[in-house]
């Protein structure tokens, strides 16, 4: 809220009503501003509001041309000189830091809603979000486009789903999936990461993690289940089998393969095999076992 106050309460960055008083003098670069019955503010014309020199100089003339017309302006500094005994305040003013200090206040009031919006989102929380664009990047090559995932809406903040959190026992499947994902189309996700930083909102949702969870809730610990072979990988730092688990991705361990040589489980292509859930999950995956069956 802009206030006029005498010379004497006035605190820099605060922004001020004064009237316009004249020029300084003949060759000063500036004006007189009148506060609170003191006409001798001074407002240099570098201080005033342009793009550049011309329009500054041109916003001079239109103000010395109107002498007791009202200009805020913000404080830049304040002091009092004693002058032949005599105490005279002395006070710089600008125009254009008037703009920057709102802009900073909106700036800080736009921080402050965003980090109260983004701490009401619950990590963990089970969300239906809205899909709003495809998140894209440029190749540094030829300036092509990458599609790496999805925009969403998660509480009016901007999320995001990486194409390796979405649904999928594959990455072709998972990017199947992305290119099927229609704006303006409802998800359910779960929350994984919700922070602000340097004045962005970071927000990270999965549609896999939510799925795996869903999936240990039909598969109990010790369910037996018909499992598909995918392939054979190093997940962690154990060699075993990438399964697929009725959608969601299974991993058997060689330790837990319950045969002599574990390629022999990979014979034919999408070969099934026998598997016991166990309490493990690693790298999304869920943990299985062949011993017992």
């Amino acid at each position: 809220m802009n206030t006029t106050v005498t010379p004497i309460n006035l605190i820099v960055n605060q922004i001020v009503t004064g009237k316009v008083s004249r020029r300084k003098d003949r060759n000063a670069k500036g004006l007189l501003i009148e506060i609170a019955g003191n006409p001798m503010a001074y407002l240099p014309i570098i201080a005033l509001v342009g793009r550049n020199r011309a329009e500054r100089d041109a916003r001079f003339a239109s103000l010395v041309n109107a002498t007791g017309s009202t200009i805020e302006v913000a404080v830049v500094s304040v002091a009092m000189e004693t002058v032949n005994g005599v105490a005279i305040p002395r006070i710089k003013l600008s125009e254009s830091k008037v703009y920057a200090l709102r802009e900073e206040a909106a700036r800080n009031a736009r921080q402050s809603t965003l980090i109260d919006a983004v701490a009401a989102i619950t990590i963990g929380a089970v969300v239906n979000v809205t899909i709003n664009s495809p998140a894209t990047t440029s190749s540094d090559k030829d300036g092509s486009q990458h599609c790496f995932g999805a925009f969403v809406d998660i509480a009016g903040i901007k999320g995001l789903m990486h194409v390796s959190e979405m649904v999928g026992d594959h990455p072709k499947a998972q990017r199947n999936r992305l290119e099927g994902l229609i704006v303006g189309s409802s998800v359910e996700v779960e929350v994984l990461e919700a922070r602000v930083e340097d004045g962005r909102a970071f927000v990270r949702v999965s549609e896999k993690s939510l799925a795996l969870k869903k999936a240990l809730n039909r598969l109990p610990v010790g369910s037996k289940v018909s499992a598909t072979v995918i392939a054979s990988d190093v997940v962690g730092n154990e060699h075993g089998l990438i399964l697929n688990l009725g959608g969601i991705k299974g991993f058997l361990p060689e330790a837990d393969a319950n045969v002599n040589n574990i390629e022999s489980l990979t014979k034919t292509r999408g070969q099934t095999v026998k598997v016991t859930i166990t309490a493990g999950i690693v790298e999304g995956m869920v943990k299985v076992t062949r011993k017992g069956n």
